[in-house]
C-alpha cells in the first residue's frame, strides 16, 4: 500500500464517521457538495429504488441514474422504470446493455447464485459500470442499499470506494425496509408492481462483490 492509498484509508475513515449520524439528505447534500459534478446516482428500478431516485430528484435533479442490465433485469422492474421516468419529469436515466443477449447457460448460472452468479456479472455488468463511470467523469455513485438486505451489505460503510477509487456512498444504509416503506407513503410515491420494499436479499453484482451478498 503506497502513501496515496494510505492518505485515502485515513481520509474515508473520517468521512464515515461524519456521516455516522446523518440522515439519507444530508448525506446526500455532502457527497452533491464533495464532488460536485462528478457524482452519478445508480438504478435497478427495485422496488427499493424509488427512495433514492425520490431524494436526488428532489434535491438534485441534473444528476443522472445509471440503469445497467445485463440480461436478467425482472420485467417488473423495467415497467416500473416506465412509472417512474413519469412520475419524475426531471429525472435523467442512462442505460447500459451488453451487446450480446444473455444466453441460457448465464441464465441458469445468476439462478445458483454464489460463485456462479458473481462470476456472470463481471463478465456482463462491471465492465458496462465502468464503462459508464467514465463516460460521466464519474468520481462517487449513490446506491440505495440497506444494510439489513443482506449479509454482504450489513458490512458496507457509508462510504466505500471500489478498485477504481470511485466512491460508491449509500445514503440510506443505516435505514431499515420500515422506513422505506413510511417514505414512501408519506411522499405517495409510486409502488413497484411486485409491491412495498421487502425481501430483496440477492446481491446485484455491482456493490455485491462477495459470494454471501
Amino acid at each position: 500500500m503506497d502513501l496515496t492509498d494510505t492518505k485515502l484509508i485515513a481520509e474515508v475513515a473520517q468521512w464515515n464517521v461524519r456521516l455516522e449520524a446523518a440522515t439519507p439528505e444530508q448525506i446526500i447534500y455532502w457527497a452533491v457538495k464533495k464532488f460536485g459534478p462528478h457524482i452519478v446516482m445508480g438504478t435497478g428500478f427495485s422496488p427499493n429504488s424509488i427512495v433514492l431516485l425520490h431524494m436526488v430528484h428532489w434535491m438534485f435533479p441534473d444528476i443522472r441514474a445509471i440503469f445497467v442490465n445485463p440480461g436478467d433485469i425482472p420485467l417488473t422492474n423495467l415497467e416500473y422504470a416506465k412509472t417512474v421516468k413519469g412520475y419524475l419529469p426531471k429525472l435523467k436515466v442512462k442505460e447500459y446493455e451488453p451487446d450480446a443477449p444473455l444466453s441460457e447457460e448465464d441464465r441458469l448460472a445468476i439462478s445458483r447464485g454464489g460463485k456462479d452468479r458473481l462470476e456472470v456479472y463481471s463478465r456482463r455488468k462491471l465492465p458496462l459500470m465502468r464503462k459508464a463511470l467514465e463516460e460521466h467523469g464519474a468520481k462517487a455513485i449513490l446506491y440505495g442499499a440497506r444494510f439489513d438486505q443482506n449479509l454482504g451489505r450489513s458490512r458496507f460503510s457509508i462510504v466505500k470506494p471500489d478498485e477504481k477509487q470511485v466512491m460508491r456512498i449509500y445514503p440510506s444504509l443505516y435505514r431499515e425496509e420500515r422506513d422505506h416503506q413510511q417514505y414512501i407513503i408519506q411522499h405517495d410515491l409510486p409502488v413497484h408492481p411486485d409491491g412495498m420494499p421487502g425481501g430483496e436479499r440477492a446481491g446485484c453484482g455491482l456493490h455485491d462483490d462477495t459470494e454471501d451478498s
